[in-house]
């Protein structure tokens, strides 16, 4: 059900005065203590060493956030009456929607027995067949070695008179009347059957059947384009690298390759043959792709972000203050960067257009970015973390647009925004550990798992996640085409292609 937006409670009564000290008047704001209101003497007594924002800076700040809701409600809002519209238009619609699918479940069975039961009957009627012929063969059989045996049996009878007669002429004519060929007919070939029955598992007469997709979806339009399950992979091809892969970027047919922190990134084909090589002056992070311009994104170790034209060599766009660890380009090519403990949204031309308190709750959760991937269609953000860098675990966190917490993905649980925890059905033998990660374009997530030597999908609706594809060596990378070619990139500078959708 879809969540309902609770009434903001009205306040009676508005007083600028400290709640601890009635007598001073609100100075200070605390962001240490979920931005409470403070007074000079609570700054120094129980606020003592915490960080403060001045009131007219946070005033400031806030009537920017009401500003900025009040816009995109005005945006929102004919979008969820076009959607309450879309709601009833599928509301109507959903019971002959369904009965649609009922009727070719029943017809694809009814065709099904009908092709079965020919088959049985075509089946029984060859054995009826040989069932018969054999009887006319061995009933022809009997009846000529039964004329043989009486033959033979007079001419025994006749051969032992003469022996007992002794005469001449009897023992010459009875010698007379023995064949010359008197071989006993062999067996008659009879014809068999042995009927062998199929033993397919559930899952071949299911391909066999058909498969029921099911899948949430914004309209009943949608639900009749779905693809099958993509469980089981066509895998298109396999390459050895030269170098390890640690980033990969699509861009029409081919995909962009990185090293991370290597001043090289290639552009190959599905075969793996090089198209195009960029050298870069300073070592690489990470690589993105814009779908507008189809240009190369860098996020560099001098910190430099540097985008690739026609040229071969990358032009710095702008500069960041800190390290640019990761970075992914939105569909509307705004350039995200993230950084320790911080996420930063950059136009095209460098200017900030959204960033995270770098002393917020989710500033403390990120730590440090290591791979940054978005998902226009889901309005998110998923990165990749490491919580700690001794320990290297990492776990994902998803973000919304504003920069916010939607959930928290650690493998066998997830933790949604209002702090509550469930399973996400993944059990695997060892520790969640991801590396990478894409969508597809029904907003599930693909995630590299290294410790379970994986590839995982967690879905868009109820964010359970399950295991797509299980490699023989770690996975790293991963990429996914317009076209739905999976790419994976593999430990030991491996690569692997799959049909995904």
């Amino acid at each position: 059900m879809p969540k309902k937006i609770k009434p903001v409670a009205e306040v009676s009564t508005i007083s600028k005065k400290c709640p601890a000290h009635p007598q001073n008047d609100v100075m200070f704001v605390c962001k240490n203590c979920m931005e409470d209101l403070v007074c000079s003497h609570c700054v120094a007594t129980t606020h003592n060493g915490h960080f403060f924002v001045e009131l007219n800076e946070f005033v400031i700040q806030k009537t920017d956030d009401i500003d900025q809701f009040l816009r995109e409600a005005e945006r929102d809002l004919p979008t969820i009456k076009n959607k309450i519209a879309a709601t009833e238009k599928n509301l109507n619609g959903n019971d002959g929607y369904f009965k649609d699918v009922i009727n070719d479940i029943q017809r694809q069975s009814s065709e099904l027995k009908a092709e079965i039961d020919k088959i049985s009957d075509n089946y029984v009627l060859l054995c009826e067949q040989m069932e018969e012929e054999n009887k006319e063969n061995l009933r022809k059989f009997k009846e000529e070695l039964e004329y043989i045996y009486s033959n033979m049996s007079a001419l025994v009878r006749t051969c032992r008179d003469a022996i007992e007669s002794a005469n001449d002429m009897e023992i010459i004519y009875a010698e007379r009347k023995i064949p010359e060929d008197r071989d006993i007919p062999t067996e008659i070939p009879l014809k068999a059957a042995i009927f062998r029955p199929g033993n397919s598992g559930t899952e071949q007469k299911i391909r066999v059947f058909g498969t029921l997709a099911i899948e949430g979806s914004n309209s009943l339009s949608e639900r009749s384009a779905l693809s099958s399950s993509p469980q089981n992979l066509e895998m298109l091809s396999e390459f050895q690298h030269n170098k390890r892969v640690h980033s990969m970027s699509p861009v029409g047919e081919y995909v962009w390759l990185l090293e991370r922190l290597s001043q090289e990134i290639v552009l190959v084909n599905l075969s793996g043959a090089v198209q195009r090589t960029i050298q870069n002056e300073s070592r690489v992070y990470d690589i993105a792709v814009s779908t507008v311009s189809e240009h190369l994104w860098l996020s560099c170790e001098d910190r430099t972000i540097r985008e690739v034209h026609t040229a071969t060599i990358p032009v710095i766009r702008f500069r960041v203050d800190e390290t640019p660890r990761c970075l992914c380009v939105t569909g509307d090519d705004y350039i995200v960067i993230g950084m320790d403990r911080k996420i930063v949204i950059y136009s095209s031309e460098g200017q900030i257009e959204r960033a995270m308190d770098k002393f917020s709750p989710l500033a403390r959760m990120l730590k440090r970015p290591h791979h940054i991937t978005a998902c226009d269609r889901a309005g998110e953000l998923s990165v990749i973390v490491y919580d700690n860098q001794v320990t290297r675990k990492l776990h994902v966190t998803v973000v919304d647009e504003n920069l916010q917490v939607k959930y928290h993905h650690e493998g066998d649980c997830v933790t949604i925004r209002n702090g509550s925890i469930r399973g996400s059905g993944y059990n695997p033998p060892k520790k969640f550990r991801p590396y990478d990660a894409c969508y597809d374009k029904h907003k599930n997530m693909l995630i590299t798992d290294m410790n379970n030597k994986s590839v995982v999908i967690v879905h868009g609706k109820n964010k359970k996640m399950e295991t797509l594809v299980t490699e023989d060596y770690e996975p790293h990378g991963i990429a996914l085409q317009e076209n739905g070619n999976l790419w994976v990139s593999l430990e030991g500078n491996k690569v692997k292609v799959y049909k995904y959708q």
